[in-house]
């Protein structure tokens, strides 16, 4: 009967392997975080592996969101890129740009004043850093970034190495500076509304904004959010948390 041979393992190369092994689920981490963030998959976010099934879902979303020729109002058609590019931005810039008269303060002095001296005194007390923070919470770990490319998962992850340095500066920018030109930078994206779009009305623009002009923007909208149940009407219903634009629909 033939005997077993049994390898012996040294120490050093137990080490050897143990480190490899190390780098490879941190190379693969490190691949799953990247689709993550790329196809923003409902199973990859609830830390599945990396498989080409994902790969074919993000080639496919790629694919139905590619936006091909678009149709005038007369018929004809923009094909190429910087023609589209052209088109879209001069539809939007027409969409959004105001063609009624200035409001007159006559109508404004008829308008009853709602934000009391104490709301207003809460609105203009100076921030402070956990203001700051608690903005930073309430934005999502993975949202698509703006053009600086960081996610607010970065600053929450290195909060006690950058943290100071972030209070400092948006402090600075809530309580009367300047805001820096790079953190106003923003990212315009055309979502499909229907599939295969064929016309501009059929793309919902979206802002993808750095983190930082979101911080500023998510502090002031919490100190908003104090007085806004006594400012909103109980009679508006549209873009507000909870109520809907139909509930003022009158029955038959």
């Amino acid at each position: 009967m033939e005997e077993c041979r049994r390898r012996v393992i040294g120490p050093d190369q137990v080490v050897r392997e143990g480190v490899l092994r190390f780098k490879l689920e941190r190379l693969e981490n490190q691949v799953d975080m990247y689709w993550r963030q790329r196809a923003h998959v409902r199973w990859l976010q609830e830390r599945d592996r990396n498989t080409s099934f994902f790969h074919a879902v993000c080639k496919e979303r790629r694919k139905r969101n590619r936006i091909g020729k678009l149709r005038k109002d007369d018929g004809s058609w923009v094909e190429g890129e910087e023609e589209k590019k052209t088109f879209i931005a001069n539809y939007f810039l027409d969409l959004f740009r105001t063609r009624g008269d200035q409001v007159s303060q006559q109508i404004l002095n008829a308008v009853e004043a709602k934000v009391t001296e104490p709301m207003n005194d809460s609105l203009l007390k100076d921030f402070t850093a956990d203001e700051v923070r608690r903005a930073l919470d309430n934005i999502g770990d993975l949202k698509a970034p703006g053009p600086d490319g960081m996610s607010a998962i970065f600053y929450k992850k290195f909060w006690d190495i950058i943290g100071d340095q972030i209070v400092m500066e948006v402090l600075g920018v809530l309580n009367g500076g300047p805001v820096p030109s790079e953190w106003n930078e923003t990212t315009i994206v055309l979502i499909p509304k229907v599939n295969r779009p064929d016309q501009v009305k059929d793309l919902r623009p979206i802002s993808l904004c750095n983190v930082l002009y979101k911080i500023v923007s998510k502090v002031l909208a919490n100190r908003l959010k104090q007085i806004l149940p006594e400012v909103i009407s109980p009679a508006q219903s549209a873009f507000v948390p909870g109520r809907l634009i139909s509930d003022n629909i009158g029955g038959l």
